[in-house]
């Protein structure tokens, strides 16, 4: 499941999500330094933010090449979309890179990374 980008806004505060995005930050670029997560592409994170969406969401932006590929970390519910659910967190995928009507062609282009990341991720979220 892909998200479309909206115009966000930050929350008013909340320091653990911030904490959280730090850390996902720092855990995953630790992972594709030390090889154990694959990235054949060459994928860079360029940041990690919090912003407001239905509920405070954290956001994993990465780039290689001329694309982006986005993950957004949402608190698990059951009764919205996600494309894979951690036990704390769903995740959506998303691309600065398409247009909106374009998005649909994104797993198809970034299928191998998607998988990969998502998995990663779910991983992550299980993690103590």
């Amino acid at each position: 499941m892909y998200a479309s980008r909206m115009h966000d806004t930050p929350p008013a505060d909340d320091a653990p999500k911030h904490a959280l995005a730090h850390r996902l930050r720092l855990d995953f670029e630790a992972a594709l330094g030390a090889g154990t997560l694959e990235n054949p592409e060459g994928w860079r994170v360029l940041d990690t933010r919090v912003f407001q969406r239905w509920v405070p969401v954290v956001e994993l932006r990465l780039h290689t090449d001329d694309r982006t590929l986005c993950f957004i970390l949402a608190p698990s519910d059951p009764e919205r979309p996600a494309f894979k659910r951690g036990p704390q967190h769903d995740i959506v995928y998303y691309s600065d890179d398409l247009a909106v009507a374009e998005h649909s062609g994104l797993y198809a282009r970034d299928k191998p990374s998607i998988e990969r990341f998502a998995r990663w991720l779910v991983a992550w979220d299980a993690a103590p």
